[in-house]
C-alpha cells in the first residue's frame, strides 16, 4: 500500500533557492529517511524562516510532523494540505483544478489519505488527474502514483485496468525511467535494490526488464497475480506466480498468493497446506495489517469451500477476536471522531464487518440461520448498498421459516402422520385422517422494519437487493484481457471507468453470476409473498422470473411451481394447468457442485427436494393431480397419481408424503372406501 513515506522532499530543487537552503532541504530529507523526525523538523523550521511562503517547505513540514506523531494527527494533516492547496490556487475537492506539476504532491497525499480511509472512488479521481501529468513527474512520485492507481483499480474491481497500469509501468515508466524528470527519491526499504548480483539471475526470466529493481518487480508480479485471479485467469496467474517464486520464494505474501491460486483451482487441501499460523509481530500500528487475522480468515474461507462450515466459523471467530483485541489497544477517541488517535495505516484495516459477513454466510450454510442473521444484520451497517448481503439476510429469514423439505419425502417416517386417531372396534372401527400434514402456515403480523428473521423482513431485504442490483453496473468485457486497449500517442492506457453507485462484497464476476443473482432474488420474493398470503405479488414475481433470459432449470421449475400455486389460491385454477406439465422441467443444476453459479445462493441444498429431474417431474405431476381434483376431475387425477406412483416404484424416484394423502382424498371422493382402507393398511400398518 502506498503511503506518505514514498513522498519526495522537493525543496532542494526550488527556484531561486540558495546553496544553504538546498543543503538544509537535503539534510532534512536524509533525516526523514532515517526516521529522525525531530531533527528533520528543526531543519525545515530553519528553512521555513528564510522561505516562509514556500508551499513545498510548508508541505514537507506537515508531512514530517504527521510521521512524528505516528500518523495519528490525520485531521491536522488534512487541514494543512487544504491550506497548501489553497496557496497553490487549487482545490483538493475538485481534481480538475490540478493543472500544474507542483500541485501534484499535495493531491497525491490527499489520494493516499482517501485510500487509507477506503474512499476509493474519490482517490481514483485524483490519481487519474495526476496520471495525466505523469511524464512531468519525478521518477519516484510517478512510480508511486502508478502503483497506488493500480491498487485502487483492484479495490474497485477493475483488474483489467490494473493489468494495463502494470504494462505501462513495465514498458514506459520503469524500464525507461531516464526519460522522466528525476530528483532524489525517497523510497521504501523494500523497493531499494539490495542485491546487485540478483540481476544476472533474472536475465532469462525478464530480459529487457533488468532495469526494474527487484523490489519493484516483486510488487508488479503480485499485482498481476491478483488481477488475473480476479479475472479467473488461473493459468495466467500460475505463470506469473512461477516468476514471482523465482524472485521471492519464501516470502509470506508469496505463499499467500500461492494458496489463493490453489484455492481458485479448487485444490483446497494444497491451498490449506500453504498457510501456517504466524506469530504476532506486534507491529500492527506500523503495518496496519495483522498476519494472524488474515491467516484465520483465509483458513476459514478454505474450510467453507470444503463444506466444513463449523470449522470455517471457528476460524472466522478467531479472526474477529484477534481483530477486536488489536483495535482495543487504541485509546478511545476524545473528540468524538472515531479515527482520532489512530495511525493512518490502521484506519482502513478494520475488516470487522467483512469478517462478520463471512461468519454469517458460514453459519447460514451450517444450518444456523438465526445466528447467521445476527452476524449479517451487523455487517449490513457498513455494506448496506450491497445486494448480495440483503439476499443473504432474506435467505436467513426463509430458512428460519422452513429449514428444509427433505422430511416431506421420507415416507416411512411421515406415514404415521396420515391418520390422526381411530375410534371404535372391529367392524365399527373408524379412522380419523389428519386434516393436514404440513405446518407451513404463516400470517403476516410482524413489522417488516424490525430486523428479526421473519418472512416480513425478508420481503424488505429482497426489495432492497433487487433495487441495488438494478443500480449495479454489470461489468462487461471481462474476457478482454489481451492487453490491447486504446491509448494516447504517448502510450498511456485509457484510465476512464464507470463507477457503480453500489459497493459490493462480491468480487468481479462474469455476467451470468449477476443473472443468477437476480433470478434468485426474484424467486425468493415470489416464495416469501406466497407464504405471507400475498398471492398477486407472488404470481407477478413468478411470471417475471419465467421471462428472464438464460433461465436455469432450477429457477424455471420454481417459477412454474410458484405461479401455479398462486393461481390456484387466486381461484384461477384453469390458468395453473399449463404451468404444471412435466415438459416444463429441463435439466436441473447440480446444487452440490462448487462450480455452479446458482449454488452460491442456495445454502446446503442437499436438504431440499427435488434433487433430480425425475423427482421434479413427479412433483409437477402431483401438483397437476391436485389441480384436477380441485376441478372435480377425480378419475383423471386418480389416474395421474397411479402413474406417478408406479413410476416412482419402478425407477426408485422419491415422492412426497402428500401423494398418499391426495390418493386417499381422491378415492374417498369417488366413494371407493375399500381402496382407501387398503392405502391406509399399506402405508399405516399400525392401523391395520
Amino acid at each position: 500500500m502506498a503511503d506518505l513515506e514514498n513522498y519526495d522532499m522537493v525543496s532542494e530543487n526550488s527556484s531561486q533557492a540558495s546553496e544553504h537552503e538546498k543543503a538544509l532541504a537535503l539534510s532534512a530529507q536524509l533525516d526523514f529517511e532515517k526516521t529522525n523526525y525531530e531533527s528533520a523538523i528543526q531543519l525545515l523550521s530553519k528553512l521555513e524562516s528564510s522561505r516562509p511562503q514556500d508551499p513545498k517547505v510548508i508541505h514537507n513540514k506537515a508531512i514530517v510532523n504527521c510521521f512524528k506523531a505516528g500518523l495519528t494527527n490525520i485531521v491536522q494533516l488534512r487541514k494543512a494540505l487544504t491550506s497548501i492547496a489553497r496557496q497553490l490556487q487549487c482545490n483538493l475537492e475538485e481534481p480538475k483544478t490540478l493543472v500544474d506539476v507542483d500541485q501534484c504532491y499535495v493531491f497525491y497525499n490527499e489520494a493516499v489519505l482517501l485510500y487509507c480511509l477506503r474512499q476509493y472512488p474519490k482517490s481514483l479521481q485524483i490519481l487519474i488527474k495526476i496520471f495525466s501529468l505523469v511524464e512531468q513527474l519525478d521518477e519516484s512520485l510517478a512510480r508511486q502514483v502508478c502503483f497506488l492507481l493500480a491498487e485502487v483499480y483492484l479495490r474497485l474491481n477493475f483488474p483489467i485496468k490494473t493489468l494495463k497500469m502494470v504494462h505501462f509501468m513495465e514498458t514506459s515508466l520503469l524500464s525507461h525511467g531516464a526519460k522522466l524528470k528525476s530528483t532524489l527519491p525517497l523510497e521504501r526499504e523494500r523497493d531499494k535494490e539490495k542485491d546487485c548480483d540478483g540481476k544476472e539471475d533474472l536475465k532469462n526470466s525478464f530480459g529487457d526488464e533488468l532495469l526494474i529493481p527487484p523490489g519493484v518487480r516483486i510488487r508488479l508480479q503480485r499485482l498481476k497475480i491478483r488481477a488475473n485471479l480476479c479475472l479467473s485467469q488461473i493459468e495466467e496467474a500460475e505463470r506469473e506466480l512461477a516468476l514471482l517464486t523465482e524472485i521471492d520464494p519464501e516470502n509470506a505474501a508469496t505463499l499467500c498468493l500461492k494458496s489463493k491460486t490453489l484455492f481458485f483451482k479448487g485444490n483446497y487441501v494444497e491451498s490449506l497446506k500453504q498457510l501456517t499460523l504466524p506469530k504476532d509481530d506486534g507491529r500492527f500500528k506500523e503495518r496496519g495489517e495483522s498476519d494472524v487475522v488474515m491467516y484465520h480468515n483465509n483458513t476459514g474461507c478454505i474450510y467453507h469451500a470444503m463444506g466444513k462450515y463449523h470449522l470455517a466459523c471457528l476460524h472466522f471467530q478467531k479472526s474477529l477476536n484477534k481483530s477486536s483485541e488489536l483495535f482495543a489497544e487504541f485509546p478511545k477517541p476524545s473528540t468524538g471522531d472515531p479515527i482520532s488517535n489512530r495511525p493512518l495505516v490502521t484506519i482502513g484495516s478494520n475488516y470487522k464487518y467483512e469478517l462478520l459477513y463471512n461468519m454469517g454466510v458460514s453459519l447460514l450454510y451450517a444450518r444456523k440461520p438465526a445466528d447467521a442473521f445476527d452476524c449479517l444484520i451487523e455487517a449490513v451497517q457498513l455494506h448496506h448498498r450491497d445486494p448480495l448481503i440483503w439476499l443473504r439476510l432474506a435467505e436467513c429469514c426463509i430458512q428460519v421459516h422452513k429449514p428444509e423439505n427433505r422430511k416431506d419425502f421420507r415416507l416411512t417416517e411421515r406415514q404415521r402422520e396420515i391418520v390422526k386417531a381411530t375410534a371404535g372396534f372391529a367392524s365399527h372401527r373408524k379412522v380419523v385422517l389428519s386434516s393436514r400434514i404440513s405446518n407451513d402456515d404463516c400470517k403476516s403480523s410482524e413489522n417488516a422494519a424490525i430486523p428479526v428473521p421473519t418472512l416480513e423482513f425478508s420481503i424488505l431485504a429482497l426489495r432492497n437487493a433487487e433495487l441495488l442490483l438494478n443500480k449495479l453496473i454489470i461489468p462487461k468485457g471481462v474476457e478482454d484481457t489481451s492487453g490491447k486497449e486504446e491509448s494516447d500517442s504517448k502510450g498511456k492506457p485509457d484510465l476512464n471507468v464507470t463507477l457503480s453507485e453500489v459497493s459490493t462484497l462480491s468480487k468481479l464476476r462474469k455476467p451470468e453470476f449477476y443473472r443468477n443473482l437476480k433470478n434468485t432474488i426474484i424467486a425468493d420474493s415470489s416464495y416469501a409473498a406466497l407464504c405471507l398470503g400475498d398471492y398477486l405479488t407472488s404470481l407477478y414475481k413468478a411470471e417475471e422470473l419465467l421471462t428472464q433470459p438464460h433461465l436455469s432449470g432450477n429457477h424455471k421449475l420454481l417459477g412454474h411451481l410458484y405461479a401455479a400455486e398462486s393461481l390456484v389460491l387466486l381461484n384461477r385454477i384453469n390458468e395453473a394447468v399449463p404451468h404444471l406439465h412435466p415438459e416444463n422441467v429441463t435439466k436441473l443444476s447440480n446444487f452440490s457442485s462448487t462450480e455452479n453459479e446458482t449454488s452460491q445462493f442456495l445454502p446446503h441444498t442437499s436438504d431440499w427436494f427435488p434433487t433430480s429431474t425425475q423427482t421434479a417431474k413427479v412433483v409437477l405431476q402431483y401438483n397437476l393431480s391436485t389441480v384436477y381434483a380441485l376441478r372435480g376431475e377425480y378419475e383423471k387425477a386418480g389416474e395421474l397419481v397411479r402413474q406417478l406412483w408406479n413410476a416412482s416404484k419402478s425407477h426408485g424416484i422419491d415422492v412426497p408424503i402428500q401423494v398418499v394423502t391426495l390418493a386417499l382424498y381422491i378415492e374417498l371422493q369417488l366413494g371407493r372406501t375399500e381402496v382407501a382402507r387398503n392405502i391406509i393398511k399399506q402405508h399405516c400398518p399400525q392401523y391395520r
